[in-house]
């Protein structure tokens, strides 16, 4: 019995936090509120929660920039074609359906989605992806961006880790007509400087390390931001050449993450409890 509970202990210990869990999921298909067409039609309403955070839809969207499609998916039949947009830091990009939590200090952020290039050539189209601060002006969180050259890198996926803006080049040279699974997972703490962020690719970790955000924020005298969304920006200045990417089977979510005190506090607790039992029997 004893050698019981030590195990259920244990458990609880290795896998607590995660708890309460506010995700969000969707492909963009019909049956989760989507119809094909612009995300953000011009004269609004936009589709199935989306914004341009602060506003109410996208900046400058023209028809053809973005829209759901059914002639591409990972899965389902549907997904998302952001060819070009808006480029701001700020409010009037893509701003996702919000998560119940926010993802601050003391919280885990998992997020993934599924991504293809538009050109198979190359056409030098650049998207970045941020997680959107909840007054949705803003940027914050982890930082991805997408470049599809026509040499050098080819496909590629980068990063910054600090202040600094030291680029970190995780993802080279990928197939631009394959799908590919990108991934976070981010610990949040309240010194922005002990966070970490994972980045993995069709299942393989690349990168761990932490994201410029709010650590550029605190070296320069300001409050970190925190977020509830999934923020998308056009970074290639909005050129009619650009074909962008496909997006599809987007999920994430936020949890709460326990201090490992309160954790261990439960565990001698419920082996104080088996001694007891154990003494008692």
């Amino acid at each position: 019995m004893r050698k019981y509970f030590l195990f259920v202990v244990l458990v609880l210990i290795g896998t607590w936090g995660a708890s309460p869990a506010f995700a969000v999921n969707f492909g963009f298909e019909t049956g989760e509120g989507y119809s094909l067409g612009p995300l953000s039609p011009p004269g609004g309403p936009t589709q199935a929660g989306w914004s341009g955070g602060a506003q109410a839809g996208f900046t400058n969207s023209d028809p053809t920039d973005e829209q759901v499609i059914n002639t591409e998916a990972y899965s389902g039949t549907n997904s998302w074609h952001y060819a070009r947009g808006y480029g701001s830091s700020g409010q009037g990009t893509p701003f996702s359906p919000i998560t119940a939590l926010e993802a601050g200090p003391g919280t885990q952020l998992d997020f993934s989605i599924a991504f293809k290039a538009a050109s198979a050539t190359g056409d030098g189209s650049e998207q970045n992806i941020y997680v959107g601060t909840t007054a949705g002006d803003d940027r914050t969180g982890f930082n991805i961006y997408l470049t599809n050259a026509a040499a050098g890198n080819g496909l590629s996926l980068h990063t910054f880790g600090d202040a600094s803006f030291a680029e970190t080049v995780f993802a080279t040279n990928l197939s631009r007509t394959d799908w590919h699974v990108l991934t976070v997972s981010a610990v949040i703490d309240a010194d922005p400087d002990n966070s970490v962020f994972q980045y993995s690719l069709n299942g393989a970790l690349l990168y761990t390390g932490n994201s410029w955000p709010n650590v550029w924020r605190v070296a320069n005298s300001f409050t970190p931001s925190y977020g509830n969304s999934i923020k998308f920006a056009d970074g290639g200045g909005d050129t009619l050449a650009d074909q962008g990417f496909y997006y599809d089977a987007m999920s994430y979510d936020v949890s709460v993450v326990p201090e490992p005190s309160t954790a261990l506090l439960l565990g001698l607790g419920l082996v104080g409890m088996a001694a007891r039992r154990r003494s008692l029997g």
